[in-house]
Protein backbone atom coordinates (compact mmCIF):
# COMPACT_ATOMS: atom_id res chain seq x y z
CA UNK A 1 0.00 0.00 0.00
CA UNK A 2 1.20 3.63 -0.55
CA UNK A 3 3.57 3.00 -2.87
CA UNK A 4 4.62 5.08 -5.61
CA UNK A 5 2.59 4.06 -8.47
CA UNK A 6 5.47 5.93 -11.27
CA UNK A 7 9.66 6.99 -10.35
CA UNK A 8 9.19 10.06 -11.86
CA UNK A 9 11.39 12.69 -9.66
CA UNK A 10 8.82 15.04 -9.35
CA UNK A 11 6.40 12.72 -7.46
CA UNK A 12 8.99 10.00 -6.02
CA UNK A 13 8.94 9.73 -2.85
CA UNK A 14 6.10 12.12 -1.95
CA UNK A 15 3.37 9.93 -0.93
CA UNK A 16 1.88 10.76 2.83
CA UNK A 17 2.91 14.35 2.08
CA UNK A 18 -0.56 15.05 0.86
CA UNK A 19 -2.16 11.63 -0.06
CA UNK A 20 -1.66 8.31 -0.74
CA UNK A 21 -2.08 6.01 -3.21
CA UNK A 22 -4.84 3.42 -3.78
CA UNK A 23 -4.40 1.54 -6.84
CA UNK A 24 -6.27 -1.73 -5.62
CA UNK A 25 -8.84 -2.98 -3.63
CA UNK A 26 -6.55 -4.39 -1.22
CA UNK A 27 -4.75 -1.00 -0.92
CA UNK A 28 -8.05 0.44 0.03
CA UNK A 29 -8.88 -2.44 2.80
CA UNK A 30 -5.06 -1.69 3.67
CA UNK A 31 -6.17 1.71 4.06
CA UNK A 32 -9.33 1.84 6.24
CA UNK A 33 -7.92 -1.23 8.47
CA UNK A 34 -8.31 0.11 12.02
CA UNK A 35 -11.76 2.32 11.08
CA UNK A 36 -15.08 0.97 11.59
CA UNK A 37 -16.46 2.26 8.10
CA UNK A 38 -19.82 1.49 9.19
CA UNK A 39 -20.00 3.22 12.02
CA UNK A 40 -21.75 6.87 11.95
CA UNK A 41 -18.52 8.62 13.71
CA UNK A 42 -16.17 7.73 10.96
CA UNK A 43 -15.59 10.28 8.57
CA UNK A 44 -13.19 9.72 5.82
CA UNK A 45 -12.34 12.64 3.71
CA UNK A 46 -11.34 11.85 -0.21
CA UNK A 47 -10.13 14.62 -2.55
CA UNK A 48 -10.57 12.81 -6.06
CA UNK A 49 -12.06 13.56 -9.22
CA UNK A 50 -12.21 11.29 -12.52
CA UNK A 51 -11.58 7.64 -10.97
CA UNK A 52 -14.52 8.55 -8.12
CA UNK A 53 -16.67 5.61 -9.21
CA UNK A 54 -13.56 3.47 -8.51
CA UNK A 55 -12.60 5.16 -4.86
CA UNK A 56 -15.85 4.93 -4.00
CA UNK A 57 -16.43 0.82 -4.77
CA UNK A 58 -13.17 0.52 -3.25
CA UNK A 59 -14.14 1.80 0.02
CA UNK A 60 -17.68 0.19 -0.39
CA UNK A 61 -15.88 -3.43 -0.91
CA UNK A 62 -13.64 -2.32 2.10
CA UNK A 63 -16.60 -1.27 4.60
CA UNK A 64 -18.65 -4.59 3.16
CA UNK A 65 -15.20 -6.85 3.74
CA UNK A 66 -15.17 -5.34 7.52
CA UNK A 67 -18.66 -6.30 8.08
CA UNK A 68 -18.67 -9.79 7.05
CA UNK A 69 -14.83 -10.00 9.01
CA UNK A 70 -16.71 -8.69 12.74
CA UNK A 71 -19.79 -11.36 11.88
CA UNK A 72 -17.17 -13.75 11.13
CA UNK A 73 -15.36 -13.33 14.25
CA UNK A 74 -18.51 -12.99 16.35
CA UNK A 75 -19.72 -16.19 15.30
CA UNK A 76 -16.51 -18.26 15.76
CA UNK A 77 -16.85 -19.23 12.31
CA UNK A 78 -13.45 -18.35 11.09
CA UNK A 79 -12.71 -22.30 10.52
CA UNK A 80 -15.80 -22.89 8.57
CA UNK A 81 -15.19 -20.04 6.11
CA UNK A 82 -11.58 -21.36 5.79
CA UNK A 83 -12.36 -25.04 5.01
CA UNK A 84 -14.75 -23.63 2.25
CA UNK A 85 -12.60 -21.00 0.92
CA UNK A 86 -9.94 -23.65 0.36
CA UNK A 87 -8.44 -24.20 -3.66
CA UNK A 88 -10.12 -27.60 -4.27
CA UNK A 89 -7.37 -28.78 -6.64
CA UNK A 90 -4.76 -27.98 -3.69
Amino acid sequence: MAKDPDHRPDIYGKIGNSGVSVATIDDAKKLYSGFDLCDPKTSVSMTINGPAPILLAFFMNAAIDQQCEKKITALGLWDEVEKKTRCKIC
